[in-house]
């Protein structure tokens, strides 16, 4: 009876210890990064292949304008595409008619047709009503 149970113990334990290497823990992850507002849509435009191996499954800083919200997905300048952490949920409730906000985000892919760069693990930084705050 205990044979069975004695490595799924110790699959536990491996677990807690390097919980941090298995699991990364998003929020606290530094940027790669920092891009002004537009910076990362035009790197892309650029060259898409060479920008794409750089920042791909990194984490970036932005700014844009917030064109969009649909569920748990943000849409900034009409061409960031950024899915937020699903402790960042509660947040979406105060972004309306907020024009202006920072982030930071995991970069999954562009897609050349639209032209939307992909995120995921995205976290609000700042947040404001005019650009000018």
């Amino acid at each position: 009876m205990v044979k069975p149970i004695f490595p799924l113990i110790i699959l536990v334990i491996w677990a807690v210890l390097f919980e941090d290497r298995i699991w990364d823990n998003w929020s606290t992850k530094e940027p790669l990064k920092k891009f002004q507002r537009g910076d990362l849509q035009w790197e892309y435009e650029m060259d898409a292949e060479l920008t794409n191996e750089k920042y791909q499954f990194q984490v970036v800083q932005f700014e844009g304008r917030v064109t969009g919200i649909r569920n748990d997905t943000l849409e900034i300048d009409e061409k960031l595409i950024c899915k937020l952490d699903p402790s960042q949920s509660s947040e979406l409730n105060n972004l309306s008619g907020m024009r202006l906000v920072t982030m930071k985000g995991r970069i999954l892919g562009y897609n050349e047709q639209t032209k939307q760069v992909r995120m995921d693990h995205g976290f609000l930084l700042n947040y404001s009503r005019n650009p000018n705050e």
